[in-house]
Formats: structure tokens, sequence, C-alpha cells
């Protein structure tokens, strides 16, 4: 079955916050390591300006889903 790119974003964040790890999303969903970056780059509102320092301005959920990955690191 061939997915849509936003099936494939979906998929990628869904298994994200199931705790996969990046390597394993790749894997799974056959896409690259830097595509996946920029999908939950996106998803939590970290862009090339910020880098993910200030989450005043952040959605609920994007701060969330930061704070859930940062225990990861």
């Amino acid at each position: 079955m061939i997915l849509s790119k936003r099936e494939k974003e979906k998929l990628v964040i869904k298994l994200a916050n199931e705790g996969k790890t990046t390597r394993e999303i790749a894997k799974e969903v056959r896409i690259s390591l830097r595509t996946i970056g920029q999908i939950l780059n996106k998803v939590t509102g970290v862009d090339s300006d910020d880098k993910g320092q200030n989450l005043k301005s952040k959605s609920d959920y994007a701060k969330a889903f930061k704070c859930s990955r940062m225990g990861d690191l």
C-alpha cells in the first residue's frame, strides 16, 4: 500500500508519540531521517530560527510533544 504525504506525516507523528526512535520510524515509514526531522519540527513549532528555545507561542500540543521528546535525550 502506498501512503500519501499526509498519511506518512500522521504515521511519523504517531510513531514518535509511541516513543519510537527516528531510525525506527525511518525504517518503518521508509523516509529519510531529514524528512522525519522536518515533520517533527513542523509539529513542535521548531524552525531554523528558534531551535525550540521559545515555547511561549507554541500550541499546547506542541509544548507537550516537545516536553515528551526531551525525556528521550
